[in-house]
C-alpha cells in the first residue's frame, strides 16, 4: 500500500466515480443483449466522472508542503486506475457474453482518450460555465 494511502480515501472525491461505475455497470447487466454502443455510452459516463476523483482542490493551499504536487497525484492514480481498470474488466466481460466480436482495443482506446480528455478539460478550468 502507499504511504498515506489510507487517508486518501477521505480527500477524493469518489461518490461520483462510484455511483457512475456501479449504475453504469448495472445498466449493462440489465440490457438484454448489453452492445458495444451501451458499452460506449457506459464508458463515456464513468470517463466523466473519472477527473472527479483526481482532482486535488487543495493543490494551492499544499503547494508548500513537503509533499510534491506530482506525488499527491501519483497517490490518486495509483487509487483510481485500479478502480477503473476493475470496472472496465466487468464492463467488458458483460458485453463480451452477448458479442462474439467486440473490437475491445478499439473500446479501451476509446475509454482512455476519453478519460484523458475529460481530465484535461477539468485541469484547464472549463468545468465552471463562464457565460
Amino acid at each position: 500500500m502507499i504511504c498515506g494511502s489510507r487517508h486518501l480515501a477521505a480527500v477524493l472525491t469518489w461518490k461520483p466515480f462510484a455511483a457512475t461505475a456501479a449504475a453504469t455497470a448495472t445498466w449493462l447487466a440489465v440490457s438484454d443483449p448489453p452492445s458495444p454502443l451501451l458499452l460506449s455510452t457506459a464508458a463515456a459516463a464513468v470517463a466523466a466522472t473519472t477527473p472527479f476523483v483526481l482532482d486535488d482542490p487543495g493543490a494551492a493551499t499544499l503547494q508548500s508542503s513537503p509533499t510534491t504536487l506530482l506525488r499527491r497525484r501519483a497517490h490518486r492514480a495509483a487509487v483510481v486506475v485500479p478502480l477503473l481498470a476493475s470496472w472496465w474488466a466487468v464492463a467488458v466481460t458483460i458485453v463480451s457474453q452477448s458479442t462474439a466480436d467486440l473490437p475491445l482495443a478499439a473500446h479501451t482506446l476509446q475509454l482512455t482518450t476519453l478519460v484523458a480528455i475529460d481530465r484535461t478539460v477539468k485541469e484547464a478550468g472549463f468545468e465552471e460555465s463562464t457565460l
